[in-house]
């Protein structure tokens, strides 16, 4: 275990391949300060410099190993931001570089270098304020970092490139296209051609001549991966039951296979079934000293997954990323316990990681409270529900039962005074802004809402309003 550098909220670290067994590492600091590391496999760390005067608020989110060097991309998204490339012959002294081609605003996504080139790939920010939008799908080539140049793409009017991936047969990239999601390629990333019967992606991954392309909802719930072995002309869908039902954090792909980190996955009341939430509501809580545990996998081929042993990650509070060195040597990144970036190494003498034991899908809680109730539903007359009720925008609006609008009682108007913004008391059974709360009908006009199934302390009065008109009830 090896402590790099001061942990930034809102920032990331990168790392890349250096040589057979070392991997660069440049990470952020809250200030904006960036700062170097070269990882060796057998647990040595040097400590490089950074001649970088950072902008107001540097996130710096890509590094490559390429035909003139390291080369380390990012931006800036406050108001007067700017793109900046940093560049090292070694990976150990590095400097910003005067560069052209990125004079539009680009938020980075993903930085890969071939053997001749660079390629940069993420969204231009074509709006008049760039910090506001639009966003347009970007990709942009180099042959030395310092010059750029727009790669030939599809057309589209919105979207984004989310992801890159160099492959044995070419490159890839997951592109958001005017509201629709695509898979590119190229042979050398400066012609790119959307891909026939691609799957639907979130992330592409590449391991020789296996390609991984994973559909990970968003990062809510457990991923679809497909696979392919024949350079994206055919897919399989991979078995994925190893994850446990997990959803995917983060995966790559190297020489020795593919390296994923898997969490336990969120619940969302709007993709999954409420009831779990009210049967225990920890589970749909996350709060940062509530993170799930992160548990790392390795596959040789994208298809067996086998769950490696984490023991000797002391101090560590959520893993990254994972490199592979190419002698077989493994480099975890992350954050540590202690607000570090940090750095977990297992030499390649040590042979391969040791296995655990294999993660089982998570017992789904049982729900035995009153039935459920949707937003347009009937409630007779005494009976109690659960409604997950969303407060984003306060309480003021409750549903439409039996064909009318249910407003809190003392509200007035259109726009009434009703918590929103407020902090919802701890004791309430709320994740986050949802409260999973009951509804009772004590009369022809009145619904209470409560924090427990008995129907006890109303916490709200609601009356019906036949008058009412839903879109007067939103966010104003």
């Amino acid at each position: 275990s090896h402590t790099l550098a001061p942990h930034g909220a809102d920032r990331f670290l990168v790392g890349t391949l250096v040589e057979d067994d070392a991997v660069v590492v440049l990470s952020t600091e809250e200030s904006g300060r960036v700062h170097a590391h070269v990882v060796w496999g057998d647990g040595n760390v040097e400590e490089g410099t950074v001649d970088f005067d950072p902008p107001p608020f540097p996130i710096l989110e890509g590094v490559a190993n390429g035909p003139d060097g390291f080369v380390a991309a990012g931006s800036d998204p406050s108001d007067e931001g700017r793109n900046f490339v940093l560049v090292s012959s070694d990976g150990r002294f590095w400097s910003e570089a005067e560069v052209s081609g990125l004079d539009t605003r680009m938020d980075v996504h993903g930085l890969i270098a071939t053997n001749d080139r660079y390629v940069l790939a993420g969204s231009l920010r074509t709006a008049d304020d760039p910090a506001r939008g639009g966003f347009a799908p970007a990709i942009l080539t180099s042959t030395d970092g310092r010059t750029w140049t727009a790669a030939t793409a599809p057309a589209a009017a919105e979207g984004s490139v989310r992801d890159l991936a160099l492959g044995r047969s070419g490159l890839y990239a997951v592109v958001d296209v005017d509201g629709d999601t695509q898979l590119w390629t190229s042979s050398e990333g400066t012609d790119w051609s959307p891909l026939a019967d691609a799957p639907r992606a979130d992330l592409v991954v590449s391991s020789g001549d296996v390609l991984l392309a994973a559909d990970t909802a968003f990062g809510e719930g457990p991923p679809v991966v497909y696979r392919s072995a024949d350079g994206a002309s055919t897919w399989e869908e991979a078995a994925v039951e190893a994850f446990g039902g997990r959803r995917l954090h983060w995966i790559g792909g190297g020489s020795e296979g593919f390296v994923a980190i898997t969490e336990e996955a969120r619940v969302d009341p709007f993709l999954d079934d409420p009831t779990r939430c009210y049967a225990d509501i920890e589970r749909c809580r996350f709060r940062p000293s509530e993170r799930p545990t992160e548990v790392l996998m390795t596959s040789a081929d994208g298809i067996e997954w086998t769950t490696t042993s984490v023991d000797g990650l002391d101090g560590l509070f959520r893993p990254e990323s994972v490199l592979r060195t190419g002698d077989g040597g493994t480099v975890v990144l992350g954050s540590t316990d202690d607000g570090n970036w940090g750095a977990w190494t297992w030499s390649a003498d040590a042979g391969p990681l040791p296995p655990a034991d294999p993660i089982g899908e998570p017992a789904a809680p049982s729900y035995d409270g009153p039935p459920l109730i949707e937003f347009d539903g009937s409630l007779p007359v005494g009976e109690t529900r659960a409604f997950p009720l969303y407060i984003h925008c306060g309480f003021g609006l409750l549903g439409q039962f039996d064909g009318v609008l249910w407003l809190l009682a003392e509200s007035e108007g259109p726009t009434p005074e009703t918590g929103a913004g407020q902090q919802v008391p701890e004791e309430w059974p709320a994740a986050g802004q949802t409260l999973y709360g009951f509804v009772t009908r004590i009369d022809e006009q009145t619904i209470e809402y409560t924090v427990d199934a008995q129907a006890q302390n109303a916490i709200a009065t609601y009356v019906a309003d036949p008058d009412a008109v839903i879109s007067d009830y939103g966010c104003a």
